[in-house]
């Protein structure tokens, strides 16, 4: 079981952490850049697994389901999750 931390989707920080490794992405969160909506809600990690980043020696898992075409949709979403 994870924990679903939260997501980016202001159209400022997709454009911005879009083409970032996960790493990037992770460390860009822990840093407080850009606008991290907090969540904090219990959540599966199944199917993240190749997403898996160890940062300051915590896992943590990165989802996009972003739209590359239109990165101003705010339909957007880069997601965090910690085991």
């Amino acid at each position: 079981m994870a924990t679903y931390l939260g997501y980016f989707n202001e159209p400022e920080d997709i454009k911005d952490i879009v083409n970032d490794s996960d790493r990037e992405i992770v460390s860009y969160m822990m840093r407080g850049f850009g606008n991290f909506h907090t969540v904090n809600d219990p959540a599966s990690a199944r199917g993240l697994g190749r997403h898996r980043v160890v940062y300051r020696r915590k896992t943590y898992y990165v989802s996009r389901k972003v739209n590359k075409k239109d990165l101003d949709s705010p339909d957007n979403f880069i997601d965090i999750y910690t085991a």
